[in-house]
């Protein structure tokens, strides 16, 4: 492992940095994960209207969950969160950027 995929590993332990949240896969039974929450604002140009919409994004290792997919759901702090379209990984394939929105 390079030095770069060491210190994302560490990330990931830190308390300060990451938490635990479960994944349930296609809606049944659920896996630990680890995952860094962002809530990134989201601009949207319409015309000369700009709308902010909040986002709630989830990275979570690729170590720890191999193949997310949209529809599968996240609960974060006692909040499920289901999972936007297609999960993508970053360029290293370390972790996957994962856009949630309420389930329902």
């Amino acid at each position: 492992m390079g030095a770069f995929e060491t210190a994302m590993a560490a990330i990931f332990r830190d308390a300060n940095m990451a938490a635990d949240a479960l994944y349930h896969p296609g809606g049944s039974g659920s896996v630990p994960v680890r995952i860094i929450p962002v809530r990134p604002d989201e601009e949207i140009q319409f015309g000369r209207q700009r709308v902010i919409g909040e986002t709630f994004v989830f990275h979570v290792s690729t170590a720890d969950l191999a193949a997310p997919a949209e529809d599968d759901e996240i609960t974060y702090l006692g909040t499920r969160y289901r999972v936007l379209g297609v999960p993508e990984r970053d360029d290293r394939r370390l972790h996957w950027r994962i856009e949630t929105g309420p389930a329902s």
